[in-house]
């Protein structure tokens, strides 16, 4: 127990002391040495209030900053000799990094000279993140080709940033012209193959066209196993059917009820496409299905319930839903913004630029 005992105090003594030298060591930069220069720009003129950071090397990058006064200049005393690594920061330049050795006691270098470039990528990114920010406003206000000559400027500048065309997207589909924002939104999976936002636009755009084949291509490349709101796959099928296209619906229903088969609105929407497509049984076990998970009072549970009292039992066919498949009042309309009309915000369109 006494040998324990020891073990444990010199144990105790060892940390104590290993402590005590972590923090001199981080703080042990001050000396009798000294280290000045002057900071001036790429055409020779002084830089005034820059900041001037020096690190130890030898006392874990520990050190002063000071800065420079108008005539550029800057001056630190009290250092220890050693590595200084120094960076020079100024609104508008870009940093500059030097290495300098001080030697040991009262040493002293030459004067360090320290010459500033413009950040001109820094500029040129603040320059668009500001055409960004009025094309957004523009948008927002309903000026959409006032946006699109912003975001145009944008793509000019800097061509790699892909996702704006996606802001020119949304702007064309605000104004129903469909197919150049299918040449915008194509720009964009080219590069994002496997974006289910932009292929759920692409694919609403191609039914505005009526090209339901198109439509059908972009969101079988859709991954459902990553949606985890069904409404704008559901608004998806309701576009379909609105453009008398059932069988897109179908298409694009079947594997929503599979991936949320708690969810009401595919039931419902798949057995208004069923009724389009006469396929009666169908639609009466999705209705069936749909009455259990639905607001009681809704409007869709009441027609629900109207269809199914139209809908004779498995094997029969009601003259009335074959006549007319929407004459239970059942006519599909749009729960929410069409997402090439109105879209998600367009401040997140260049989201490569504003990281």
């Amino acid at each position: 127990m006494k040998s324990t005992s020891w073990y444990m105090i010199a144990a105790l003594v060892a940390l104590s002391l290993l402590a005590t030298t972590t923090r001199l060591s981080a703080q042990d930069w001050k000396g009798s040495g000294r280290i000045g220069g002057k900071v001036v720009d790429d055409q020779g003129k002084p830089v005034a209030n820059a900041v001037v950071k020096l690190r130890l090397a030898q006392a874990g990058n520990a050190g002063p900053d000071v800065k420079t006064d108008t005539s550029g200049e800057f001056s630190a005393l009290s250092l220890r000799g050693g590595t200084w690594n120094i960076d020079v920061e100024a609104p508008g330049y870009a940093v500059q990094r030097l290495s300098v050795t001080l030697p040991a006691g009262d040493g002293r270098i030459p004067p360090v000279a320290v010459t500033l470039k413009k950040d001109v990528a820094g500029a040129q990114q603040k320059a668009l993140q500001g055409l960004l920010a009025k094309g957004d406003e523009l948008y927002k206000g309903g000026k959409f080709a006032e946006a699109r000559a912003e975001y145009q400027k944008v793509l000019t500048a800097r061509p790699d940033l892909v996702m704006v065309h996606r802001s020119i997207a949304l702007t064309y589909g605000r104004e129903h012209l469909y197919a150049d924002a299918l040449k915008e939104l194509d720009s964009v999976l080219e590069k994002e193959p496997s974006d289910n936002a932009l292929l759920q636009l692409a694919a609403d755009a191609a039914l505005q066209l009526g090209d339901t084949q198109r439509a059908g291509q972009y969101f079988s490349r859709m991954d459902l196993s990553k949606v985890n709101d069904p409404e704008p796959i559901v608004n998806l099928a309701i576009a379909a059917l609105n453009k008398n296209q059932p069988n897109v619906a179908v298409q694009v229903l079947d594997p929503l009820v599979a991936r949320f088969p708690q969810s009401p609105d595919p039931y419902y929407y798949r057995a208004l496409a069923e009724l389009q497509l006469q396929q009666m049984d169908k639609a009466r076990a999705d209705l069936e299905k749909f009455l259990p998970l639905a607001p009681p009072d809704s409007k869709e549970a009441q027609q629900a319930k109207e269809m199914l009292a139209q809908i004779k039992q498995p094997g029969e066919r009601s003259a009335r839903f074959v006549a007319a498949p929407r004459a239970a009042g059942a006519q599909p309309s749009r729960r929410s913004a069409n997402p090439v009309r109105h879209g998600v915000a367009v401040a997140e369109a260049a989201t490569h630029l504003r990281r």
